[in-house]
């Protein structure tokens, strides 16, 4: 725990004044930000507090169950098998079990009988052993768990065939009773391991329909475009081939029409990319999607709703107290004819996006949340409210989604790209490409309509094992069913499948909890068992406890959306020496600026706070428990969360490792970095030529892209392969012209008078790089380029701004060596990095700084599932699912109903309703979310954020926007974080069963640890941490000239060596807040600067126009 509260706390007992009300009393539930409370209120022992005591279980029932579920999957062969395995219950253990258990017995046995029955000797004990692997298949989520349980299988093995007792987990009263015919199958299986069949289930999928691709409609040689290069291919050279036709003379007016929206080349390759990851059929684009008599209906239907609010608000307009009912009903008034107009549906739509309705706008955002005021609760029964609810939030997301719908503009679209789409199937079909997608559909129509593949293959298996069955989708499902649920009962294999519905958490890979659910019926319907894992290894009791109280009154079952929660009972029962904290929670407020109360803290200012804490607490943990860093996660929702707490442990140099969700690929500074690598060494690609000019680099405005591609710009800058002034004199004649054109203001925030400048200039650049592209060694030419063209410096003013530029880095450093050493052309190169945009397997995004193997570990959530560490901290509770929606989306009801989309912004006429159906998965799945995240440590777990202010009842679980949210559902309520206390001092306001409670805050040194009554420490340590701390901020200056910046500044004549340039800037730059800045400075720098003159003279005039902005005492100023 930070600031203090470093060591010693006692967890039976809290600080001798304070206050622990109900959940409703506490401040944070009060409108407005909390206040100090009165110091009347005493702090009451958790274990005196009804609210808090955990549900009275009965534990030596669930341990007899969980028992028999084990027994269960090493016993039951013939009949299948599912397992509800919650955390940390050791669910690849058991499957580890069964495979040994049924290979060195009943599968061993029956491998011999029927090399006896085939006439073979039966002393052929390595035939028996490999035939035995051969008839089992494994079926896990991903490759790592694939190598991890083929590696515990091998390590159970080596052990028996040495003679040794097996793990406690696989039964030895199973396996064969005579210890040498043991060890004898043992190591007959260890030698034939490689027989054994343990893939993913694309890799099964793969295998199948290989062994009968003429019977799939397959080419014969097809193959898996796994990274999805070759598709990016065929796709870019799909869409040059368009954009010649589209923009030449005469022009297609359809693209013209869309490019004045804004989508040119780039966005239609981003909605091709989402229609294929989508499986998206290409007829279903020529489909209408908003047809014109759906549409009236809809608008009807939309009318009925108004028609019952008007029922609902015209009584109540008598009474004085409701002022604003007579203007609401007036606007439904209004709104209800718009409805039923007898115009065409289009102009109703443009009336009503022409139309505010502020006032139904602001009345139905708060009676959607059921908020009435007390003369309108008074009047109504609940059972009318609650309908008006349901109504308001019905009208609210009707109105919102009926005014995107532009029919017009996504018929314009479709027509645009089904040619496009239908020529990219076709092309990827004729060459034999699948993506996993197909593959999984392929298989799955194999099966459907080849029953005799279906029934050879049963033949093949005698055990299927499928772990993590609650990621599946009804696709993976109905291939598993069509296996192990059909089919004579005697051809059938095996089967055990384990999962956890509680820990579904990749919905939107197309994980379906319904799916699960009726899989786990059709196991019953075949007389099959369901049973539950509940026993769990890896946390201490008093972590589980406090899961328990967060966790089950937010995970309530409904079918199909949500399991129940299930209790976890640790496998050991808690040390009475212990008395130490195993759950911390951490509430982080910002003093006010008087510094005796505190204020309302941003999600920013929060996490500042936070990452000051979690830093205190790892120095202490390094210091009194010497605990590994590698033994320390930090997960977060999501990777934009991270940067913080990145900042406070490069500062205090340890070590980290970080693992984003968005793949390095994927990001947007590689995307852009290729496309304009790829315009230097590939004239002819006019979309990597587009990707550049619009890049941060150029900046070139959209309304300039058609009128410049009219008149010939691509062939003429394809053409430039070196400085020419006689191309430059036509190029520039064709700039100046189509800027002549243009209105002035094309930019939201202004003016950019400049663009033609920066692009004329940015054209020379692109020459004199093309003209060195071959004559400079490998390094001096991407040194080159990365001064021509300053990307890093316009990236170090991002968000996350550092690993942007070490990503950057990372991509530069690849070009180098795949130009020195001559494995790859450059445009094989930049192609294989163009196809791994979409790559289905995530490449770890870069990280500035050294990262040794002993290294903290940040990652969010998702990454974090089956991860477990010493020590969890869970910062960013308040983080809020802003739920706004995706550009482009492809949502279907099930698998082979129809899609309903939104591309580029525009919807399709049911898209709401599938999207509304989408939230509330999405927010079920945010609450096994929080469950998978705290089920993760096994003895200390740290929960941080700032306690929101409620000022309403609270909501349904699943749609509550944020963690914050779902703790104020804890079982026992929270204890007030304000006693009458000076909150100069952090300080733990409240204990309960090893469940300490802290209020922390922004504070600018390291407190008097010995000031805080609920601190005992020894000097030694506390002195170490001071200095620690110290030393934490005297690093400062040196961690943060690691900056990105430091690339934009060095020299092309040293291009290979980084590190003087690092020194050369680390005096220049304070602290990160400059970085930020500097890449605004230059930014703007780059829209004034006037190319045409005097570059010194230049310098000095926007230096000053610059620095006209900045305040005398900014650390900027000397920089220039």
């Amino acid at each position: 725990m930070p600031d203090g509260l470093l060591s010693g706390r006692d967890a039976r007992a809290g600080p001798p004044r304070g206050a622990c009300p109900a959940t409703r009393g506490h401040p944070s539930r009060q409108r407005g930000f909390p206040r100090p409370t009165s110091s009347s209120r005493r702090l009451v022992s958790g274990r005196e507090r009804e609210c808090a005591v955990t549900r009275q279980h009965d534990v030596a029932a669930i341990r007899a169950s969980d028992a028999r579920a084990r027994e269960l999957a090493v016993s039951q062969f013939d009949l299948p098998v599912a397992l509800v395995a919650g955390a940390g219950s050791g669910k690849t253990a058991t499957l580890v079990a069964r495979v040994i258990v049924w290979a060195m017995g009943p599968g061993f046995t029956a491998a011999e009988q029927a090399l006896s029955a085939g006439g073979f000797p039966p002393t052929r004990i390595e035939q028996a052993a490999a035939n035995t692997l051969d008839r089992i298949l494994a079926i896990t989520f991903t490759e790592k768990a694939t190598l991890e349980m083929s590696e515990r299988i091998t390590d159970v093995l080596a052990c028996l065939a040495r003679g040794d007792a097996p793990p406690p987990w696989v039964p030895i009263e199973r396996l064969p009773r005579d210890q040498g015919a043991r060890g004898a199958r043992a190591r007959a299986l260890l030698d034939a391991v490689d027989h054994l069949h343990v893939e993913t289930i694309h890799g099964f999928c793969h295998r199948l329909l290989a062994d009968h691709a003429l019977k799939a409609g397959l080419h014969p040689r097809f193959e898996v475009d796994a990274e999805g290069n070759q598709t990016a291919e065929i796709l870019d050279d799909l869409l040059a081939e368009w954009v010649r036709r589209a923009f030449s003379d005469p022009v297609d007016e359809a693209a013209v029409a869309l490019a004045g929206r804004g989508i040119g080349p780039e966005e239609i390759h981003e909605v091709l990319e989402v229609l294929l990851r989508s499986s998206v059929r290409p007829e279903e684009l020529r489909e209408d999607k908003i047809p014109r008599d759906r549409l009236v209906k809809r608008l009807h239907e939309t009318a009925d709703v108004v028609d019952d609010l008007l029922a609902f608000a015209r009584p109540l307009v008598p009474i004085k107290s409701l002022r604003t009912m007579t203007a609401l009903v007036e606007e439904l008034d209004a709104l209800r004819a718009l409805l039923r107009m007898a115009s065409p549906p289009e102009e109703i739509l443009e009336g009503l996006a022409a139309t505010p309705f502020e006032r139904i706008e602001k009345t139905l955002d708060t009676w959607r949340k059921g908020d009435f005021v007390k003369t309108i609760h008074k009047a109504c029964d609940e059972d009318v409210l609650e309908k008006v609810r349901r109504d308001a939030r019905s009208l609210h997301s009707t109105l919102k989604h009926l005014r995107l719908l532009d029919p017009e503009g996504l018929r314009a679209l479709q027509d645009v790209i089904a040619p496009i789409y239908e020529e990219l199937m076709d092309r990827r079909h004729g060459r034999g490409l699948l993506n996993f997608d197909e593959l999984l559909h392929g298989a799955a129509r194999l099966l459907r309509e080849h029953t005799e593949v279906a029934s050879a293959l049963r033949r093949d298996l005698d055990q299927l094992l499928v772990d993590e069955v609650q990621d599946t989708d009804p696709v993976q499902y109905d291939i598993i069913g069509r296996i192990a649920l059909e089919g004579p009962a005697d051809e059938r294999p095996g089967l055990l499948v384990v999962g956890d519905p509680k820990q579904s958490i990749y919905g939107f890979r197309g994980a379906d909890l319904a799916a699960y659910e009726d899989f786990l019926e059709r196991i019953r319907a075949e007389k099959g068992s369901v049973a539950s894992l509940q026993v769990n290894f890896r946390s201490t009791p008093a972590i589980l406890r406090e899961v328990e109280r967060l966790v089950d009154p937010t995970m309530v079952r409904k079918p199909g959306l949500q399991p129940g929660f299930e209790v976890l009972i640790p496998a050991k029962e808690d040390s009475a020496e212990a008395e130490t904290l195993e759950v911390e929670h951490w509430v982080s407020w910002s003093r006010s600026p008087t510094g005796n109360n505190y204020t309302k803290t941003s999600q920013t200012a929060a996490a500042s706070i936070e990452a000051e804490g979690i830093l205190r607490e790892l120095l202490r943990l390094r210091t009194e428990e010497g605990i590994d860093w590698r033994d320390v996660g930090i997960l977060t929702r999501t990777a934009a969360q991270q940067e913080p707490f990145l900042a406070v442990l490069r500062e205090a140099g340890i070590p980290y490792q970080v693992e984003n969700d968005k793949g390095w690929y994927r990001r947007r500074e590689i995307v852009e970095a290729t496309a304009f690598v790829s315009t230097i060494f590939d004239p002819r690609d006019q979309l990597s030529l587009i990707t550049w000019l619009r890049s941060p680099v150029v900046g070139l405005p959209d309304a300039a892209l058609v009128p410049l591609w009219q008149r010939g710009f691509p062939a003429r800058v394809a053409s430039l392969v070196a400085p020419s002034t006689t191309a430059f004199a036509a190029l520039d004649a064709l700039i100046e012209e189509v800027a002549a054109q243009l209105p002035g203001d094309l930019h939201a925030g202004g003016p950019l008078p400049e663009w033609s400048g920066l692009l004329r200039e940015s054209l020379r650049r692109l020459a004199r790089a093309r003209a060195d592209a071959m004559k400079l060694p490998a390094g001096r030419f991407v040194a080159l380029i990365r001064d021509l063209f300053p990307l890093e410096c316009l990236e170090a003013a991002r968000p996350l701004g550092e690993h942007r530029i070490a990503n950057l880095a990372r991509f530069f450093r690849l070009l180098r060596e795949a130009l020195a050493e001559g494995a790859d052309s450059p445009l094989q190169l930049l192609a294989r990095f163009r196809g791994s945009v979409q790559k289905k397997e995530e490449a770890s995004e870069a990280a500035p700084g050294d990262v040794t193997r002993d290294a903290v570990r940040v990652l969010t959530i998702h990454k974090a599932k089956g991860l477990d560490f010493e020590v969890v901290f869970l910062p960013g509770l308040a983080k809020k699912d802003r739920g706004r929606a995706p550009e482009d989306a492809v949502l279907r009801h099930d698998r082979g109903t129809p899609a309903e989309w939104c591309l580029r912004g525009m919807p399709s006429l049911d898209f709401d309703r599938l999207s509304e159906r989408q939230r509330r998965r999405e927010g079920a799945e945010r609450v096994r979310t929080f469950y998978v995240a705290v089920t993760r440590a096994k003895r200390k777990l740290v929960l941080a954020g700032p306690w929101p202010a409620l000022d309403r009842s609270l909501s349904e679980p699943s749609w509550e926007p944020s963690f914050a949210h779902l703790l104020g559902h804890r079982r026992g309520g929270l204890p007030d974080p304000l006693p009458d206390q000076d909150p100069t001092e952090p300080r733990q306001f409240a204990a309960e069963d090893r469940v300490g409670f802290f209020l922390i805050h922004d504070t600018q040194s390291a407190p008097d640890r010995g000031s805080l009554e609920a601190t005992e420490t020894t000097e030694t340590p506390a002195k170490d941490i001071e200095n620690a701390w110290a030393a934490r901020q005297a690093a400062r200056a040196a961690a943060n000239s690691r900056m990105a910046l430091s690339l934009i500044l060095r020299p092309s004549e040293a291009p290979d060596d980084e590190d003087e340039d690092v020194e050369r800037l680390r005096s220049k730059i304070a602290d990160t807040d400059q970085a930020m800045r500097l890449g605004t400075l230059v930014h703007r720098a780059l829209e004034i600067w006037n190319f045409e003159a005097d570059p010194a003279t230049e310098s000095e005039g926007v230096a000053r126009r610059v620095l006209e902005g900045i305040a005398a005492s900014s650390p900027l100023a000397d920089m220039f």
